[in-house]
């Protein structure tokens, strides 16, 4: 039986009694998608900078914003963007299109993100 007709199964049996919605990274290691995002725009943009770092400051950001919506994070995103530093000397536009590419690339990386290890 397959992992999905599993899942369907328990839930109709109602032995499953809540589902938990991880979107900041507490059941998902969403590390690697993360990091792979950005290294392969910074990559195809030819943007040199320290990956740790900008992994750090990206992920704050990432965490911060959760839960807001996009017409407000467009709108403040010319602050948020002064908090990643690998990107200060790019003017406006080029970091918006940059971090939608960022963005883009995560959320397709993020399916497949692993559980942490003793997640059920």
């Amino acid at each position: 039986m397959s992992a999905d007709n599993q899942l369907v199964k328990r839930l109709q049996s109602g032995s499953i009694k809540g589902i938990i919605f991880d979107f900041d990274g507490t059941l998902l290691d969403i590390s690697e998608p993360l990091k792979n995002s950005i290294e392969e725009v910074y990559q195809d943009k030819n943007i040199d900078a320290d990956t740790d770092t900008t992994i750090q400051e990206i992920g704050a950001l990432m965490e911060t914003i959760q839960g807001i919506p996009l017409p407000r994070i467009i709108l403040q995103s010319y602050d948020m963007f002064k908090y990643i530093s690998s990107l200060q000397s790019l003017s406006y536009f080029k970091k918006l299109e940059i971090a939608t590419k960022i963005f883009s690339r995560y959320l397709t990386y993020a399916k497949e993100a692993p559980f942490f290890p003793g997640i059920i």
